[in-house]
């Protein structure tokens, strides 16, 4: 790389030295004004530790504004550049992301987003592979390299100055689709979107976002496109989402691409969403850009908002509204108000991307524009905006600079705004919460609702009112009628405000507030108090530490406000301030009158302090209440329809999950069903009747039909939501008629929680559709990871071992890991901290080659204080397993450590709260000191096995421990062990687990791994991650450092143990029973090509190549040698094991999986017998094809085990350690 730097000292500053920054570069030359200076730590030039570059004072002019020159050439490697930052190499493509300071990786710079200079680029390559050469700005010369005709070059020159993290360069071969774009002052832009042939086929929703964008830019904000040309590119499996440069949009194909047949409606938003975001930062970020990056707020902030602002002209903006709440709420995501608590302006940060990355910031730094706008107007706030953008064109702004162009263009004082920059963290709170740095400015949207005649009392509905102080009294007059208040209508302030208002209003509220932000609010809130209550009924009476059962959301909040302070009166005509002044005596009063006790949002979230019903007959009104305000809502004419759907939508466990104290889950969830059952029973005619009404499946993306498919769907799902077999049937007809993929995802979520035969049909032939569409086959991904099964964890296991999935495939990953954590709160809180470490284990895999993914899953696996002092313990296991890891990422790492800060002292504090409860019973005392005892024991015999001190492994297992390898084996094939280190444990959980401990597999929805099954679960007992769970850069540094003596005597050993094998099976071919090589490719092709093949169960007995006869049995126990004898009565295990090659189906479509016997004295088998750790007992079957006994576990593994293993670890990479293993792939 050859940079020239033309530089110049600022006047009014004192010489020093010159220190650019730069990391991982070897410099070659530097040239100072045509001299070449050399390295001397005092004369000339030297390197930092950093990798900074510096020059000394005294070689640089010392008059202010002097010019000089400064020349550097520096070689890089852009293949070995695995953190993919700066100039990478990735899927034939040489690309960059320098955001945020990832120029320093390609050449020395200054690398900080107030120095702006402008930049003419020259881009070489070879012509055949890299045809295509892109970088910022307008492109002005282009040609063959002279006297290297195989080699092209274009010259790219940005006539804007801008910062280092926007430059942006990339090669490749892409395909190009031109088009054009007039502006408002009739230039001619030209757009080319480039992209895979294929890919561009789906580009229109994108083409469209942009020509979108740019006008709704012109027309709102009079900011017109500056460049000639404005390059789109599309990557697949981009490492970031997308990332935005002047002149240049880059996006990962899967967020930018869309057809109904492969994406929802909802995905049709987002890529409008994702293209806008990008485009609006054109001139807040490019133009002006910002001082440092504790303003990256400024930027990303305001493209949000102008994004929400064109969302809601594209669709119902009412409905955007709920959406932009239901987006940015702490209780929907980790975002400010989680364990990242950084504010908007931070005063310190390890990593940019671990605050800035998020998208929930984007949304909460939305919010303080949007007050902007209210409280301004639109004209306003585009008064304001011009003369902030006029002031700084071509150079970086504060948040003080901003304000100031806001209040002088309007004569306003805003200063109070600052404060918000401060608040930390999220939003304050009206009643308690953490300490704001002083009262903010809130604009408050008021309305009020006549009790009799259920209509708006004010004109216009709805006030607006600036609250500057603590406290405020605000009074209405000319109103003649009681009332009910609405407040904050439209979601006016980012605010939890406290309100005392009963649920009975907000019954009235949602039935007839005109705003539909507070409708919604209400009929949320609503059904949060009476899904809590229920959880609260199905609670036992006291809790298994002896207290009292308070319910997963608590107990009513009493609390009182503050006096108040200055009253000020509105009028119907607006409000003014009342001359009365002074504190009010007694408490704190809402305008309606009651008590202030601490809610959640915005007439919206649930919150535990809203306390629930009490008496039986008070519910049973409620509920009649709701029920009423669901009806009314359902048969109400104006409402919009996609508002009407977002009603109907119950709140999530997310939602629900907010109290301090330890939840129950599954009550929650068995609440929340049983609600949904009541409530599509007491409607069902009207439900129906608008299920009819609205009409067929459609394909039109009309907004009309985009807001009737919603509705339709929601109506499906309550209708559905009981999961019998006419739900099914209604539920399998409306995914047979679809015609896009907004229908069939609708049909298949409403499906996935069944147990009936429909399920299994839809996702069969949903796969089959979707074969060769990843968007498709993302949905798929994303359906069943979010379903709420028996055995869900195993199921997620069995996905990630599927062929369709890889962690290089980002969207894929999020398809799963998010959906999973979004709508599977029950499993991802598992009580054995399963969900845990499987989120840790995905953290630790992409993290070396795609870190800006690996934080994203990393801001998942932050909080769950409200679940517990056990699984706070599990998630702080993992997070400290992760914090521990040497190599990982800084965005991660930052993430990681002050969600374990957090983690800490909650679990302090949920442990001091133990301490203080009365004490148990005697006899509970004495259970747990034996449970202790017992936990003791066991552990000290995993130590002393010698497994204990190796590293937690990164593998896909839940189990950890020596002792566990044979349960971490039984898992991978489905079966259900709970988990436990000490198999003693183990054993007694299997004899209290239900009779049905196997995974069906009747359908391509669930597909046994096959390969790899026996690294895996060795890998989960000493601490080895295999092969094909490692990324291509891991599994190129391993094989680099492997030793060649070594391959050549595994190779050996190998070849020596299939010799035995062929030689053992062929000794035990002389009864019924096929005899099986391992080299039997019309076996392995069944068991791996059958369920694509077939379609149906895996391979099951009728298509099977090999039978199962005693003989075989017999034949295959001798060839297991010394470890023969521990196969026990069970000897058909490895006689399955040469016919199958790895689990296969017996006679009814039982599963029944193959046994690895080691020698005497060696390594431990990952797989063993019986199903249990070596040295279990074995006891006699009755049926020698019934491998499970009714205790819920393989036979005869239920009794206490002599043994923990060898205490030896397993190497992956030597050879199996018998010659049954062998056999495996």
């Amino acid at each position: 790389v050859l940079s020239r730097l033309r530089l110049r000292r600022r006047e009014g500053t004192d010489p020093e030295d010159l220190v650019l920054d730069g990391e991982n570069l070897k410099l070659e030359k530097v040239v100072l004004n045509g001299k070449e200076i050399l390295q001397d730590g005092e004369a000339g030039y030297s390197l930092e530790r950093s990798g900074a570059l510096r020059l000394r004072a005294q070689l640089l002019p010392q008059q202010p504004n002097a010019a000089f020159t400064l020349s550097t050439s520096v070689r890089i490697n852009p293949k070995e550049n695995f953190q993919l930052e700066g100039l990478y190499f990735a899927n034939g493509f040489f690309v960059t992301k320098c955001e945020a300071e990832g120029f320093r990786r390609i050449t020395y710079m200054l690398d900080r987003p107030d120095v702006l200079t402008r930049y003419r680029v020259r881009l070489e390559a070879d012509r055949e592979r890299f045809p295509v050469l892109l970088s910022n700005g307008n492109k002005m010369a282009e040609g063959v390299v002279q006297d290297r005709p195989g080699r092209h070059f274009a010259i790219f020159e940005d006539p804007f100055p801008k910062p280092t993290y926007l430059f942006a360069a990339i090669a490749g071969k892409l395909t190009r689709i031109p088009d054009s774009f007039r502006t408002m002052s009739g230039r001619e832009v030209a757009l080319n979107f480039f992209g895979d042939p294929d890919d561009l086929l789906h580009l229109g929703p994108g083409r469209e976002a942009l020509k979108e964008s740019m006008k709704f830019d012109e027309e709102e904000f009079g900011r017109e496109y500056d460049l000639d040309v404005l390059n789109f590119v599309c990557l697949k499996d981009f490492s970031s989402s997308s990332m935005q440069s002047k002149g240049l949009l880059l996006f990962d194909c899967s967020g930018v691409l869309a057809d109904p047949e492969s994406n929802t409606d909802e995905e049709f938003r987002e890529v409008v969403s994702k293209v806008a975001h990008l485009y609006f930062q054109n001139w807040m970020g490019n133009r002006v850009t910002i001082r440092d990056w504790s303003e990256m707020w400024l930027k990303e902030g305001l493209a949000a908002f102008k994004q929400q602002l064109l969302s809601s002209k594209l669709g119902a903006a009412a409905a955007q509204r709920i959406l932009d709440f239901q987006q940015m709420s702490p209780d929907h995501s980790k975002g400010p108000s989680g364990p990242m608590v950084h504010s908007l302006r931070p005063e310190s940060f390890a990593s940019v991307t671990s605050f800035s990355s998020s998208s929930n910031f984007h949304r909460w730094a939305a919010e303080v524009f949007r007050m902007y706008w209210t409280i301004l107007g639109a004209p306003g706030f585009r008064k304001g905006l011009d003369l902030f953008l006029l002031r700084h064109d071509g150079a970086s702004a504060t948040s003080e600079d901003f304000r100031s162009a806001m209040e002088e263009a309007n004569a306003s004082d805003l200063s109070q705004f600052q404060r918000w920059l401060a608040q930390s963290p999220g939003a304050p709170r009206s009643s308690g919460g953490p300490p704001s740095p002083g009262p903010l400015l809130l604009p408050v949207g008021i309305g009020l609702i006549g009790k009799q005649s259920r209509t708006d009392l004010l004109d216009p509905p709805t006030h607006l009112f600036l609250m500057t102080r603590q406290e405020e009294t605000v009074r209405f007059t000319e109103v003649y009628e009681d009332c009910v208040p609405s407040l904050f209508r439209n979601f006016s302030s980012p605010v939890h405000f406290a309100s005392s208002l009963p649920l009975q209003g907000l019954a009235f509220l949602a039935a007839n507030d005109s705003d539909p932000f507070n409708k919604w609010a209400a009929a949320h809130k609503l059904a949060a108090a009476l899904i809590t209550h229920k959880a609260r009924q199905m609670a036992p009476k006291t809790d298994p530490q002896g207290a009292p059962h308070t319910g997963p959301q608590g107990a009513p909040n009493g609390s009182q406000g503050a006096p108040q302070g200055a009253p000020q009166t509105v009028s119907r005509r607006g409000p003014h301030r009342s001359p009365q002044r002074g504190p009010l005596e007694g408490p704190q009063r809402d305008p309606q009158g009651a008590p202030n006790a601490s809610q959640g949002g915005p007439q919206g979230a649930p919150n535990a302090s809203q306390g629930a019903p009490g008496s039986s007959s008070e519910v049973s009104n409620l509920e009649e209440l709701f029920v009423e305000a669901m009806r009314k809502i359902i048969l109400d004419p104006g409402l919009d329809e996609t508002v009407k759907a977002l009603i109907l939508r119950l709140p999530d466990l997310r939602e629900l999950v907010k109290t301090k104290r330890p939840v129950d889950l599954l009550l929650l969830q068995q609440a929340r069903r049983a609600l949904a059952v009541e409530l599509a029973a007491a409607l069902q005619q009207e439900l129906l009747q608008l299920y009819r009404h609205l009409g067929g499946p459609t394909a039109d993306f009309s907004l009309q039909q985009v807001g009737r498919r919603l509705l339709r769907n929601e109506l499906l799902l309550l209708l559905a939501a009981a999961g019998d077999r006419e739900a099914a049937k209604l539920a399998y007809s409306h995914f047979a008629a679809a015609k896009c993929m907004t229908d069939k995802a609708a049909a298949l979520a409403a499906l996935a929680n069944m147990q009936q035969p429909e399920r299994e049909a839809a996702f069969a032939a949903f796969y089959a559709q979707a074969d060769g569409n990843p968007a498709a086959l993302d949905q798929w991904f994303a359906l069943q990871a979010a379903a709420d099964q028996p055995q869900q964890l195993e199921r997620l296991l069995l996905l990630l071992q599927h062929p369709d999935f890889s962690f290089e495939n980002p969207k894929r990953v999020k398809s799963l890991f998010f959906s999973f954590w979004q709508q599977n709160q029950i499993h991802f809180h598992s009580q054995d901290g399963r969900g845990y470490s499987l989120f840790a284990d995905a953290i630790l895999t992409v993290d070396p080659f795609n870190p800006p993914l690996a934080a994203a899953l990393a801001e998942l696996l932050s909080s769950s204080k409200s679940h517990g002092q056990v699984r706070q313990q599990l998630l702080q296991q993992q997070l400290q397993r992760i914090a521990a890891e040497p190599d990982l990422s800084e965005s991660v790492r930052e993430i990681q450590l002050e969600a374990l800060q957090r983690e800490r002292l909650h679990l302090k504090q949920l442990k001091e709260a133990a301490a203080r409860r009365p004490s148990p019973s005697s006899s509970s005392s004495r259970s747990s000191s034996s449970r202790s005892s017992s936990s003791s024991s066991s552990s000290s015999r995993s130590k002393s096995s010698g497994c204990e001190t190796q590293p937690q492994p990164r593998v896909f297992g839940v189990w950890g421990g020596c002792g566990a390898a044979a349960a971490a084996a039984q898992e991978t094939f489905g079966f259900l062990l709970q988990q436990q280190n000490s198999s003693k444990a183990a054993a007694k959980l299997q004899q209290q687990s239900s009779s049905k401990t196997f995974i069906s597999l009747n359908s391509k929805s669930l597909r046994m791994p096959l390969a790899g099954l026996h690294d895996l679960a060795a890998a989960r007992c000493c601490g080895r991650t295999p092969q094909r769970l490692l990324s291509p850069q891991q599994r190129q540094q391993q094989q680099k450092q492997q030793n060649n003596k070594q391959q050549q005597q595994n190779k050996q050993q190998q070849q020596q143990g299939r010799t035995r094998l062929d030689a053992d099976a062929k000794a035990g071919s002389k009864a019924k029973g096929k005899s099986c090589s391992s080299k039997d490719k019309d076996t392995e092709q069944h068991f791996e090509e059958g369920p694509r093949r077939q379609g149906g169960p895996l391979a099951a007995a009728a298509g099977s190549s090999c039978t199962y006869t005693p003989d075989t049995a017999a034949a295959a126990a001798a060839a297991a040698g010394e470890g023969g004898e521990a196969c026990g009565p069970e000897k058909r295990f490895c006689a399955l094991l040469y016919c199958g090659r790895g689990p296969v189906m017996g006679p009814g479509n039982t599963l029944y999986p193959p046994c690895f016997p080691g020698p005497q004295g060696g390594p431990q088998s990952p797989f063993l017998a019986a199903g249990g750790p070596r040295g279990a007992p074995r006891g006699p079957l009755e049926d020698p094809l019934a491998p499970f006994s009714t205790a819920g576990g393989p036979q005869g593994a239920l009794s206490e085990p002599e043994s923990e293993g060898t205490g030896e670890s397993w190497d992956p990479s030597r050879p199996y350690p018998s010659a049954a293993a062998a056999a495996l792939p």
